[in-house]
């Protein structure tokens, strides 16, 4: 199998298993929390802030699964109307854009981790470096993954040219 398949497949997969950890996690995170305050009368205040913490991550993580599988909400039903050229230069930009604010969350992301280096948790008494460092990991992977999707688009493309003018080859034989 090829080198780039096989890193594609195991990014991916360990997106989805560290994702599905922290969807277990917070589950048990939250019955905790409800069985804390509604069963034994002690609420255990930090329950709040780990459920906040974990959430954040799966949201990360998700976000990464939705680029990677093409889940991301889009106004794909005006795009396909267009030609095929016009779809293509519609795909880049779209990616290029979204590259520029991954960019942008990535440097912001590693400000916060820096600047949470000193700051800890209400509850959890843990350094928010801990929690901010989810941010700039996430837009990089994401960023992986848009990288990924413009190779793979402008391989297909070139197929796709060099399929057409073999066609007409054929036409003209």
């Amino acid at each position: 199998m090829n080198k780039n398949i096989d890193f594609k497949i195991t990014l991916l997969n360990t997106v989805k298993i560290i994702s599905s950890i922290c969807l277990f996690g917070m589950f048990i995170v939250v019955i905790l929390g409800v069985i804390f305050r509604y069963l034994m009368a002690y609420p255990a205040f930090w329950t709040d802030e780990l459920a906040r913490f974990i959430m954040f991550y799966m949201v990360m993580l998700g976000s990464v699964i939705a680029i990677r599988e093409n889940r991301h909400p889009g106004l794909t039903f005006i795009v396909q109307s267009f030609s095929k050229k016009v779809q293509s230069f519609f795909f880049y930009l779209i990616h290029i854009m979204i590259l520029f604010v991954l960019v942008i969350l990535a440097i912001k992301g590693y400000s916060m981790f820096v600047e949470g280096i000193i700051m800890k948790s209400a509850a959890l008494r843990i350094s928010y470096a801990w929690v901010f460092i989810g941010l700039p990991i996430a837009s990089l992977l994401m960023i992986v993954e848009i990288f990924i999707k413009i190779i793979l688009n402008s391989k297909k493309e070139k197929e796709d040219i060099v399929k057409e003018y073999e066609d007409i080859d054929k036409e003209l034989l």
